[in-house]
């Protein structure tokens, strides 16, 4: 294949090889938004392109460069077909990239969202856009070659690419005629507090969110999140914005990017089995038939992970399940479900400061008698049922 020719455009979206794959592409099929597991480096040769990562939308100029990391969600639209898309793209394996790191020099660094003033987009000068197409071009002729010599040839292109583009990243005078909405949001680790998309669950995030002033509005790994503080602890909030029972799919990807234990995720959810305001704290356990815990567990492979439940109460009879927990509380229940949800969020705080044992003490002894009122509900909601 010639060094300038165009490769055939592919919708695969995994790697064939274990350390870099690199394509020159003309025009395209639609691809919708999605995620890999690999570092890719887009750069736009000609046309007109609107870029979305995560919740921001680039609007891209040729010789520009889109830096994309493991498993952030994007999609290149063409905004005109006035003339050809044509872009290189360069896939790098995480592994291999790291390992061809330094203690001194980190050629992942230009990835990392924590770093200060953080951009996907890189506007470089002319001189230096031209530059890096011309390293870009190096390499995808290397890689294409045979010849002896030719494979360690590439490895050092890399890394001379790398350096490049991380001493361009860092260089943030470069990145002034950047729109403000294009500077990224500090990343946080430790502890990820999740929260399904049910109504009682929504509000007792949205209680922790008030309490500590945490935005949970980034649009980010099928859901939504919030980083901040929690009483010295860093945390994100996220609510799935997946089908209920889906809840896993955004978890799972949340917690491989951000690399959080299960021991540092806290769940909580809703529960019919106690009574509205209930409140319960399980170091672990298993789903207890409750869909979307199930399907945590089997995305995460493992059932130990500590969870608080938010009682809604037995449904009434004849009514659909999913009906009953995603709807409103009735008018008579609305101050108790109020206390319910600033209660789960003092439990969830509870946890984090001063261990899952003692808030469990706390909360889950503050709770005795709720099956003797669960019976009551229950008896009264049948009783309602032979009136009617």
């Amino acid at each position: 294949m010639a060094e300038n020719s165009f490769q055939p455009f592919t919708r695969r979206q995994t790697m064939i090889r274990r350390d870099f794959e690199i394509y020159r592409y003309r025009y395209m099929d639609e691809v919708e938004l999605h995620h890999h597991d690999f570092y890719e480096i887009y750069m736009l040769l000609r046309g007109s392109v609107s870029y979305t990562v995560e919740n921001r939308i680039f609007h891209m100029r040729a010789g520009d460069l889109m830096l994309i990391s493991p498993l952030e969600l994007h999609q290149a639209r063409v905004d005109s077909n006035d003339e050809p898309y044509e872009r290189i793209v360069l896939w790098v394996d995480r592994g291999y990239l790291e390992s061809l790191s330094s203690p001194h020099t980190s050629l992942t660094r230009c990835f990392d969202t924590t770093v200060p003033g953080h951009t996907n987009l890189l506007r470089l000068p002319g001189p230096r856009s031209a530059e890096m197409r011309r390293e870009l071009d190096k390499l995808r002729s290397l890689h294409m070659q045979e010849s002896y010599g030719s494979d360690l040839l590439a490895v050092c292109s890399l890394v001379e690419l790398m350096v490049a583009i991380n001493q361009s990243a860092a260089d943030r005078s470069m990145q002034s005629a950047l729109s403000a909405d294009m500077a990224s949001d500090r990343v946080v680790d430790g502890v990820l507090s999740y929260i399904n998309e049910h109504y009682s669950e929504a509000l007792t995030l949205d209680a922790l969110a008030d309490k500590y002033n945490i935005d949970v509005r980034e649009k980010a790994f099928k859901g939504l999140i919030g980083k901040g503080m929690i009483e010295g602890n860093k945390v994100i909030l996220v609510k799935p914005q997946t089908y209920m029972n889906l809840s896993g799919e955004c978890i799972r990807q949340v917690m491989d990017y951000y690399k959080v234990d299960p021991s540092e995720f806290i769940v909580i959810y809703d529960d019919i089995s106690l009574v509205p305001g209930g409140i319960r704290i399980r170091k672990k356990g298993s789903a207890g038939g409750h869909n979307g815990i199930k399907n945590i567990i089997a995305h995460l492979g493992t059932q130990e992970f500590p969870r608080v439940r938010i009682g809604v109460g037995e449904k009434p009879a004849r009514m659909d399940l999913a009906d009953y927990v995603l709807g409103h509380f009735p008018k008579e229940e609305t101050e108790t479900m109020t206390t319910a949800f600033k209660d789960g969020a003092a439990a969830v705080v509870d946890m984090m400061t001063e261990g899952v044992e003692a808030a469990m003490n706390h909360f889950n002894g503050a709770a005795r008698g709720e099956k003797e009122k669960l019976e009551k509900q229950k008896a009264e909601r049948k009783e309602e049922v032979k009136t009617q």
